[in-house]
């Protein structure tokens, strides 16, 4: 009868202590850029001096917005750890290896609570612990350590924290807080680029950094070569790049959400004007002269007479006198191979969401018209489509290329001004030798071949046509697999008969010129044909 006893008084005690557990939601991100579908979650429950207890739990992210979800009782302290692939702000691609981050978080009595795991977070986790040694109660460990990162980064004098950096989101909207982490992030991964002086972003290279950085802030301050890496990595930063790359990664993710606008809460030159006002970010020009009115300064306008919203080339008239072109630069360090668009979409290009690519081969337009484009650097210009000529007024649409390893080729719009009649010989690139308005380079058969071994086929620059209304080749045909790639449109059959032309199909040549046999290497190859001479 005593057992029967025992059992119930332990029975009721359990059921008592089942009641009395009660249970918290926690939902949030892992961000450094967001971690990607399925990255791992780890929860340790820590004891009320926050020491772990041994207990552990696992979740997975279950968006490419490193959402998770987790449950524990509300009193308990967690330490959270994220492991996975993460989106790179600086690049606009996921990145190469894992990263971990953490968080020391302690709920309150909300039955559900959002907690964002980044880097403000990490950061701070070894600083928290030694003030929590100290005697610190956690939410004013919390605040120190938050309020000496900022400090010892000393990235925005105009920024004010005052939201703990577990409620920080990158998709949280446009507030000054989630821009500063945005600005945070960017300027970390930047500094781990110039600690290693090496022109790629290694994911190995930026966690080092990170735990670095973190066992460094574990008295408050920072070691001043960490400090000169951080100002180096600020000073380097793309904002439009970046926030371009952002802006994109929402789309492709279906988020709705705002980029964090970090340029209103930075002023890189000190010359007391924010960098999203500043008409010269990089160079102090307090007063903001701009006497062309084109919104950029003449601190760093190199045509300041001439209006020119973002860059400006000039060349030579053939008269002698000077003349100016319109432009806006784009990098190729920043070239990208996993873009949806035909040929290169470079994010520092202002209208890179709505179609501008960043095109190498304008270079070789601006040389032809007499101007010095500065070398490693792009234009950014429209995409167009050949067949429709969708070009603003005063521009053509043009073939380009992209250097390798960026092989896929595009068509952009050119300014009528470059846009004049090249050298249309035969022996142009297959696929994107630059040609006149409205023709391309492909690789044509030839006509006449009066013995089995002379070459099947050439190249030459030839009009293009519209294979479902060849109309443009005057009877002749529209040939759609004389280009190695799908272009949309096709190419009329090159001329022949003429001088340095293939030999007519009947062998024939316009008066005065012969058919000669030829044999010549070019860059497609040794190649035997019969030439008009």
């Amino acid at each position: 009868m005593r057992f029967f006893f025992a059992v119930l008084i332990i029975l009721s005690s359990s059921c008592e202590n089942s009641k009395t557990i009660k249970l918290v939601k926690l939902t949030g991100a892992i961000q450094k850029g967001p971690f990607i579908t399925g990255s791992s979650v780890r929860m340790i429950i820590l004891d009320e001096n926050f020491n772990p207890t041994g207990e552990i739990f696992f979740t997975e992210t279950i968006s490419n917005s490193g959402n998770f979800v987790l449950e524990l009782a509300h009193s308990t302290p967690v330490m959270l750890e994220g492991y996975g692939y993460y989106f790179n702000e600086n690049t606009g691609t996921l990145s190469h290896s894992p990263l971990t981050l953490r968080a020391i978080y302690k709920p309150d009595g909300s039955p559900t609570q959002q907690v964002y795991i980044n880097l403000i977070t990490h950061l701070t986790v070894e600083r928290i612990k030694e003030l929590l040694k100290s005697g610190s109660g956690f939410d004013q460990a919390r605040q120190t350590a938050e309020s000496e990162l900022i400090s010892a980064y000393n990235i925005s004098n105009i920024y004010t924290h005052s939201s703990p950096g577990t409620s920080l989101n990158l998709e949280g909207g446009d507030s000054d807080e989630n821009a500063f982490l945005l600005l945070l992030s960017a300027v970390t991964i930047e500094a781990a680029r110039v600690r290693t002086n090496d022109p790629s972003y290694s994911s190995g290279d930026f966690q080092e950094l990170l735990n670095i950085l973190s066992d460094d802030l574990r008295d408050g301050t920072m070691e001043d070569l960490n400090v000169a890496y951080i100002q180096s990595g600020f000073m380097n930063l793309k904002p439009l790049l970046i926030k371009n790359h952002v802006a994109e990664r929402f789309q492709k993710t279906n988020s709705n959400a705002q980029v964090p606008d970090f340029e209103r809460i930075i002023d890189r030159d000190g010359d007391g004007v924010v960098d999203s006002l500043d008409n010269c970010p990089l160079v102090p020009n307090p007063l903001q002269e701009n006497a062309d009115g084109d919104g950029r300064g003449d601190a760093c306008d190199d045509c300041p007479d001439t209006a020119c919203p973002h860059d400006c080339i000039t060349g030579t008239n053939e008269d002698g006198t000077t003349k100016i072109l319109c432009v806006q630069f784009c990098y190729s360090d920043n070239f990208r191979e996993d873009v949806p668009l035909a040929g290169f979409s470079n994010a520092e290009c202002s209208g890179y969401l709505s179609g501008e690519l960043c095109s190498v081969d304008y270079q070789f337009y601006l040389g032809d018209a007499g101007y010095e484009g500065p070398g490693r650097t792009g234009i950014c210009a429209q995409e167009c489509d050949f067949l429709s000529n969708n070009c603003p007024e005063n521009e053509s649409c043009l073939s380009a290329h992209w250097f390798f390893p960026y092989q896929e080729p595009a068509t952009i719009c050119v300014a009528d001004e470059l846009n004049y009649e090249r050298d249309e010989q035969r022996n142009c690139m297959p696929d994107f030798s630059l040609c006149g308005e409205g023709k391309h380079c492909g690789l044509l058969p030839v006509k006449y071949r009066p013995e089995v071994s002379l070459s099947a086929f050439i190249t030459s620059c030839v009009p293009i046509c519209d294979p479902s209304n060849p109309v443009e080749c005057n009877g002749g045909t529209c040939h759609t697999d004389s280009l190695t790639y799908d272009t949309g449109f096709g190419l009329c059959d090159m001329q022949t008969g003429d001088f340095q032309q293939p030999c007519n199909p009947d062998g024939s040549c316009v008066p005065g010129r012969t058919c000669t046999y030829m044999e010549e290497d070019t860059i497609i190859g040794h190649v035997e044909v019969y030439l008009c001479l």
